[in-house]
């Protein structure tokens, strides 16, 4: 190596470190003829000979379209063919999962999302068992012509190795990257990671270009060495290809240097430089004797004289061009008749062997027959390598090939009869690419186009049905509804039996999804029923599962439990992964509803451990780990949820439930009083989920927490009367019940924190609110739901201060037996309050240590200063070690409110000391007056503060933050 020291020893520490068991990631990156390949020999060499097993994949530029996960299978083959053993180590799901890397038909399912998962969590499954055995080096070079498919496996699997003996390495060039190449995006995230090195190649000094040029056999003249060196740039490539040249020879530019190489070469010789530039590195002898006249001998002629000229290279069976740089020179200087004598020579060699019906050349094959004026024969392969990449869910690859048999669609009169496919049939199937690709804009467009052209009913069915998935996916299930419920109305009555089957199920669980339980199990009876005749097991099963949901939204946890736990042994037996999560998924959901979070944990991790034989990634089960998160956060095993809830997102699988997520790290930040992280917690919410009704509405009732528990009620009731519309269009009792409460909280808080004398009254809104939770309540049986109506009845009866003990003491009850210890802890402190109403001085410290005891154990830092609060007014102990920590403002905006308010500075004193609990006495020693004067001052002091006695009096005036005047 000359000239790369640093680099070079930069890559032997990432080699050592996966050596030691930390795995690693290089991207390599510099322009064309740098050195990079270089660079990686270099350091492949070397690891091997410290027992690495090294496997490389290239990512070619080959005319017409790039191979699928092509230099993934390279890779995969490099791997197996350096430890023979990997496939019987592998698991056998592991190894079915790669089937698409080994060019094998893959196998069949519903959610092309889970099984694109499958495959890249068995590519890293793979690759800890080789690396259990072998330290390993994975090179990918080339990147900036990867297809997406692979970019996005090598992103996910670089983001997922996090542990392994491992080192991925890329190479790229830098000025590729900054175009809109599938590389682009993902290689900037990779260079976010940790665990990513760049490592970015210069051009190389003087005194190194002329030790290289000295280096190779028969070394130029030192007149010659100083012009090389002055033309070469500091490019190793340069320098090494005009030292080949007779120094009279060497042109002005460099790219002349290049041209010449080309020119001087014989017409077999072009012939085949053509042909390698169009198909890439070849193995096909037959198809290279074709370029050169049909002798295998001209064929050997001109191939060893290219190759001893530096043009080419042998690489295991395949010739190639030895450098990119020789291949671009030749694509520009080719002209286009010999472009098409080149491209019917290869497509008349692949259509006349095994690669005519082999799908992973269909791209390749269509682009040939294309060039080569033959549209129709091309239309047919295209479309056929556009339902390939969709198979094996190269949905970017499937989309630009789809995009394709578009343009080709227009060049080949009456190109339905040719193609024997309806256009309406291939722009359905292009949008579902889209849509799976994320590009649900490009989707709708084509079902735009596709509207056009509706001929029957069962045509506008089909449309509306695709419409109703694209929209699904962008979130917005409204839309999708209407969607389907279009489709279902536009579908005749001999239509096939199996669509309609679908567009039920889908109705019934869009229903269950947006809180519509009852339709949803409406929906879901007809689909079981239209999916029964059909002998749709698959349908039938995922119907069934929305009907068991539906019945816990409505209030039936046992039924909906029961009916689940009996679906999972035939859902196991089907072995259809959707299936699998959506069942363990629905009924940990079923469980968090009925509160039985510890049976949700054990289901949880039954549903985890079933997802973990498709693959290591445990987001597979990202829904599991919501339910489980959202179990923990009620537990108050806060940590254990933020933790599990983070680990989770990091992960590319789970941004379908990314918003629920974040909504639960906003519920833990808000009740921990971090305001900074409950912020960014609940816009990631928002941008994630904003457009599902479950996260829009958890999201408005945390929002209304944080505002809550910041004394900004205003705000909150604000938030909760934007959401409480669209809840109550839902049949969820809880969500719509919880909104009312945090409603009617507020209302109490904001009449507590307005001096009674210009008080307007409590809102009409309250018996309104108690009405819309009783109504909900009535159609549940829920145990829940029950312990937050008698949350809402005590909260709506402390808006006018007639709340009572008992009130709170039903709620402290009903949500300690469900294990809501957040809530439990607030019922406690409103029970502590309604004592000292009372006089009940004794049970209210009672009730406020336990409410001090349970946040201090959660951490809620304001539920712990609002207990503070309660106990400065009452003059109540806490505890030896409980300190205050009640937020106040300056003394001079307490002292502003106190002169509004009328208050002598005498009476300003005494508030002072009425806020410290105390009594008439302790107050008349304590200001030198007498107890009579004291009393006197206390009964002037209510009616200014509006006040019924003196425990209320120092509440309000605590609520004011009048406990600075002290």
């Amino acid at each position: 190596m000359v000239g790369r020291a640093a680099e070079l020893a930069s890559g032997l520490t990432a080699l050592a470190a996966v050596a030691a068991g930390t795995p690693q990631a290089m991207i390599i990156s510099g322009e064309a003829g740098i050195g990079k390949t270089r660079l990686v020999r270099e350091l492949a060499s070397r690891a091997r000979a410290d027992g690495f097993v090294v496997a490389t994949g290239v990512c070619s530029p080959v005319s017409g379209g790039r191979l699928p996960y092509g230099p993934v299978s390279e890779m995969l083959a490099h791997l197996v063919g350096e430890a023979p053993e990997l496939p019987s180590l592998a698991s056998t799901s592991t190894w079915q999962a790669l089937g698409p890397l080994r060019m094998e038909a893959p196998g069949t399912s519903s959610d092309s999302g889970l099984a694109a998962t499958r495959l890249y969590a068995a590519v890293v499954d793979l690759l800890l068992t080789v690396s259990g055995r072998h330290p390993t080096m994975l090179v990918v070079e080339d990147v900036h012509w990867v297809d997406q498919a692979s970019m996005d496996l090598l992103a996910f699997t670089a983001r997922r190795l996090r542990q392994g003996r491992v080192l991925l390495v890329l190479t790229v060039r830098p000025e590729r990257a900054r175009t809109r190449s599938p590389d682009r995006s993902a290689l900037a995230e990779l260079r976010r990671l940790p665990s990513v090195h760049g490592i970015e190649l210069a051009a190389l000094s003087a005194d190194a270009v002329r030790e290289l040029v000295r280096s190779v056999p028969d070394p130029p003249s030192d007149h010659q060495v100083a012009r090389i060196t002055d033309l070469a740039q500091g490019i190793p490539f340069f320098a090494l290809h005009l030292a080949r040249h007779d120094a009279d020879e060497i042109p002005a530019r460099l790219r002349g240097v290049l041209l010449s190489s080309v020119d001087e070469v014989t017409d077999d010789q072009r012939s085949l430089l053509v042909l390698l530039s169009l198909v890439g590195a070849c193995e096909e002898p037959e198809l290279l004797v074709r370029a050169t006249g049909g002798s295998a001998e001209r064929l050997g002629a001109a191939s060893r004289d290219l190759v001893r000229r530096g043009l080419l290279s042998v690489d295991g069976s395949a010739l190639a061009f030895r450098h990119a740089l020789l291949r671009e020179v030749v694509v520009a200087d080719t002209l286009p008749s010999e472009r098409v004598v080149a491209h019917t020579a290869a497509a008349d060699f692949w259509l006349s062997g095994p690669a005519a019906d082999q799908p992973h050349r269909a791209a390749q094959l269509a682009h040939h027959l294309l060039e080569s004026g033959r549209h129709g024969a091309a239309l047919h392969y295209a479309l056929k390598a556009a339902r390939h990449a969709g198979a094996i869910w190269a949905y970017e690859d499937a989309r630009a090939c789809y995009a394709g048999v578009e343009r080709i669609w227009g060049l080949v009169p009456d190109a339905e009869r040719v193609s024997g496919v309806r256009q309406i049939t291939v722009l359905c199937e292009a949008a579902t690419a889209c849509r799976w690709c994320g590009r649900p804009e490009d989707a709708l467009l084509r079902l735009q186009h596709a509207d056009r052209l509706v001929v029957t009913e069962l045509d506008r069915a089909t449309v509306a049905h695709r419409r109703g998935q694209v929209l699904w996916a962008t979130g917005d299930m409204h839309a999708s509804l209407e969607a389907y419920r279009l489709a279902l109305g536009a579908l005749p009555p001999q239509a096939d039996d199996h669509l309609r089957a679908s567009l039920l199920a889908a109705l019934a669980q869009g229903c269950m999804a947006t809180g519509q339980a009852r339709s949803a199990t409406e929906w879901a009876a007809q689909a079981i029923a239209a999916s029964t005749l059909t002998g749709d097991q698959r349908i039938r099963l995922h119907a069934s599962i929305t009907a068991a949901v539906a019945q816990a939204q409505l209030g039936d946890v046992d039924a909906a439990v029961s009916g689940l736990t009996l679906l999972l042994p035939e859902v196991r037996g089907l072995d259809d992964l959707e299936l699998v999560l959506r069942c363990y998924g629905n009924l940990t959901f079923a469980l968090g509803v009925g509160c039985r979070f510890e049976q949700l944990a054990e289901a949880a991790a039954e549903g985890i451990a079933a997802a973990a034989r498709y693959g290591p990634v445990i987001s597979l089960a990202s829904t599991l780990i919501s339910n489980q998160v959202n179990a923990l956060v009620a537990l108050g095993r806060w940590d254990e949820a933020v933790r599990v809830a983070t680990d989770a997102l990091a992960d590319l699988t789970a941004e379908g439930v990314a918003g629920h997520l974040h909504a639960s790290l906003a519920e833990v930040a808000v009740a921990r009083g971090d305001e900074a992280e409950a912020d960014r917690q609940l816009a990631s919410a928002r941008a994630f989920g904003g457009q599902n009704p479950y996260v829009a509405a958890t999201v408005a009732i945390t929002e209304a927490d944080h505002h809550l528990w910041n004394h900004r009620p205003a705000e909150a009731a604000a938030v909760l009367a934007e959401a409480l519309p669209g809840l109550r269009k839902q049949d969820d009792a809880l969500l719509i019940m919880e909104a009312c409460w945090r409603a009617l909280r507020a209302e109490a808080d904001r009449v507590e924190t307005t001096v009674p004398l210009r008080r307007t009254g409590p809102s009409g809104a309250r018996d309104e609110l108690v009405g819309v939770a009783r109504d909900a309540a009535a159609g549940t049986a829920l145990p829940v739901c029950a312990a937050v109506l008698s949350a809402v009845e005590a909260e709506a009866d402390r808006v006018d201060a007639t709340d009572r003990p008992e009130q709170w003491t039903a709620v402290v009850a009903a949500n300690a037996a469900l294990g809501r210890r957040h809530v439990q802890a607030y019922g406690s402190l409103r029970l502590a309050v309604a004592h000292l109403r009372g006089q009940a001085r004794s049970r209210a410290e009672v009730a406020l240590r336990a409410a001090h005891a349970e946040a201090v154990a959660l951490g809620a830092v304001p539920l712990i200063e609002e207990i503070s609060t309660v106990a400065r007014v009452g003059g109540l102990r806490l505890g030896p070690d409980a300190g205050s920590s009640a937020r106040s403002d300056a003394h001079g905006g307490a002292a502003s409110v106190a002169d509004s308010l009328g208050l002598t500075p005498r009476e300003r004193e005494v508030l002072a000391m009425l806020m410290t609990g105390a009594t008439n006495r302790m107050i008349a020693r304590a200001l030198f007056i007498s107890e009579r004067t004291a009393s006197v001052h206390v009964s002037n002091i209510l009616p200014k503060l509006g006040a019924a006695n003196r425990t209320e009096a120092a509440r309000i005036a605590l609520r004011l933050n009048l406990d600075s005047l002290g």
